[in-house]
């Protein structure tokens, strides 16, 4: 019974995603292009849709994912971050551009947070010179 009222009250995606089934990008609102002639719903927030198979959001997403649990740890070491990265590494997204995003935003949110970005979450996820060490590496 509990498990019934829980996905009633799962959005669309996360109840598709919950059940193990792949995600149709057309119920995604992240990575479905708003239509040319209405406004994006991410408009304002400095994150776009994807074109294609284009990313706003440079790198690949187990880096941000990696930057995110280090920074998140307090640590440098990717073995005390591990616990981390096997965390969220069982979120499941609908495109690689969508989980650099979640990421990107969740990295800004604890170095703002932390005094460690100056200027706002907004400001942070707009930056396209902002990411992680691994990211800006390309790898740890």
């Amino acid at each position: 019974m509990k498990l019934v009222m829980l996905l009633l009250l799962l959005p669309v995606t996360a109840m598709t995603a919950a059940l193990g089934a792949p995600l149709d990008p057309a119920l995604d609102p992240v990575s479905r292009p708003a239509p040319a002639d209405s406004p994006s719903a991410s408009e304002g927030s400095g994150i776009r849709p994807p074109a294609h198979d284009a990313c706003e959001v440079p790198g690949k997403a187990i880096q941000w994912q990696v930057d995110y649990c280090l920074f998140r740890s307090e640590t440098d070491d990717v073995i005390a971050a591990q616990p981390c990265m096997d965390r969220e590494g069982t979120r499941r997204f609908s495109s690689e551009c969508a989980r650099k995003r979640h990421y990107k935003h969740r990295l800004c949110e604890l170095q703002v947070g932390a005094g460690v970005r100056e200027g706002s979450i907004e400001q942070c996820v707009r930056d396209p010179e902002f990411s992680g060490r691994a990211v800006r590496n390309d790898g740890v």
